[in-house]
């Protein structure tokens, strides 16, 4: 995790906002170029399922909501400090397996991988499983990590646990 980049788990995602004391965008551009001539190559933190509901694309994208069995909304929660309160900020699980959700995600990626020429991508929770009955997600991280193979053949594509067989 790059300081200065989001925190952790870059809790804006989708929208990838990066500090002022890290010198903003252009900040993060040249940190890449002095990165690179120094022979070192970066891998940001993304994640495939979740949106921050204070993003600027969350209205867009609520309707590719990762669902359980019995139709109802995933909802999920962390208590970092075992303190019994919530410490997660307002997110909703978003289901790959939804074609429009997937393009989004595609596009996005890309988008950050030409912008700032980043080596390679690592996905949060591609070990997640979610049982939707709408779209299977496993499938759409698949199809996701394909797309990003076939379109940049030179970045690393990095998944979590046991999902990394799907990058």
């Amino acid at each position: 995790y790059a300081p200065g980049l989001d925190g952790a788990y870059v809790r804006s995602w989708p929208d990838f906002e990066i500090s002022r004391r890290m010198g903003g965008r252009s900040g993060l551009v040249r940190l890449m170029r002095a990165a690179h001539r120094m022979g070192y190559r970066i891998m940001p933190y993304m994640n495939i399922t979740l949106c921050n509901k204070q993003s600027s694309v969350y209205e867009s994208l609520r309707k590719y909501r990762a669902r359980v069995p019995n139709g109802e909304f995933l909802v999920r929660s962390w208590d970092w400090d075992r303190d019994g309160a919530v410490d997660m900020w307002p997110t909703i699980y978003l289901n790959p397996g939804h074609a429009g959700y997937r393009k989004f995600l595609v596009k996005h990626v890309a988008g950050l991988i030409d912008e700032f020429g980043f080596d390679g991508i690592f996905m949060d929770q591609t070990c997640v499983f979610h049982n939707d009955p709408t779209a299977d997600n496993v499938e759409g991280m698949a199809e996701f990590f394909e797309a990003m193979h076939e379109r940049y053949p030179e970045v690393l594509c990095a998944g979590e646990g046991q999902g990394d067989y799907l990058a």
